[in-house]
């Protein structure tokens, strides 16, 4: 049997934002990280880190968010459920 797993109830914030410049062969990373103490964002881009504003972060070029739960320190409760369609596509890979 598959299953497979959903949290319930548990909220997050997005904590990290990365963003690429370029081409898929070439280009460039920023990575914008907030915080979670007082919610400031800093612009991390090769050796500079700087403090920057969220309005400033170019969500336009994001390619990677990340997520953070809002209290790490309760335990997330999960539900599994089975994947109705799993076994069928198991099936036919056979």
């Amino acid at each position: 049997k598959i299953f497979f797993m959903k949290t319930i109830g548990t909220d997050y914030k997005l904590g990290s934002i990365i963003t690429h410049s370029g081409s898929y062969t070439f280009g460039h990373f920023i990575s914008y990280v907030r915080n979670p103490h007082n919610d400031a964002w800093f612009k991390y881009d090769d050796q500079l880190r700087v403090p920057i504003h969220e309005s400033q972060i170019d969500m336009d070029q994001a390619y990677i968010l990340i997520y953070v739960r809002n209290d790490p320190s309760e335990a997330a409760d999960f539900e599994f459920e089975k994947c109705s369609h799993c076994n069928d596509v198991l099936s036919a890979m056979d």
